[in-house]
């Protein structure tokens, strides 16, 4: 026979799991790794001058970015600590927004060393969608990889060729590696 008492504690229990729960989710993020910080370590495909670091405005909203100008590869070798995430936001400058309907393919991707794998995809093409005119944010989980040191490897494939359509330019901003 169930009691009022039995109920009780049954809730009460419940309502501290919950709290738990809520607690451990909303530990706040700590930056792990600065990739902006970082650029100099990083391996630039096809070349340095590919890349250019600079503060990109989009909405009122600055973001320490990198900016790439061609088909780019930029590759970090990092050390992933548990409950890690990478956190960017990716954009295409303004002054291209109205030029052309260029658009461009932004792909995160890992490797573990054994294998590349394909964990974020984005298309942006602020001409043909004008909601794309803002910052696009992700956030890509990379628990799977706690522990390991891995390639984390950021892709830019434009639709044009930067020779026609000088200043469009791809922009990571704020990429980051952060834990809880």
């Amino acid at each position: 026979m169930v009691t009022w008492r039995s109920l009780l504690i049954v809730a009460v229990l419940a309502a501290a799991g919950v709290l738990v729960f809520v607690i451990a989710k909303r530990r706040p993020e700590t930056p792990v790794a600065d990739l902006v910080a970082q650029f100099a370590q990083a391996n630039k495909q096809p070349s340095d001058t590919a890349f250019e670091i600079m503060d990109v405005t989009i909405d009122g909203l600055t973001k320490r970015s990198i900016a790439a100008q061609e088909q780019t590869r930029l590759t970090y070798h990092v050390t992933v600590p548990a409950h890690a995430r990478f956190r960017v936001a990716m954009a295409l400058t303004p002054d291209a927004w109205a030029r052309s309907s260029a658009s461009v393919l932004f792909l995160i991707g890992v490797s573990d060393g054994r294998a590349y794998r394909n964990v974020q995809s984005v298309v942006i093409n602020p001409y043909a969608e004008p909601t794309d005119r803002r910052w696009h944010d992700v956030s890509v989980n990379l628990d799977e990889y706690a522990g390991l040191t891995i390639d984390l490897i950021l892709n830019t494939r434009a639709t044009v060729a930067p020779a026609d359509l000088p200043g469009l330019l791809a922009v990571w901003g704020d990429p980051t590696l952060v834990s809880r």
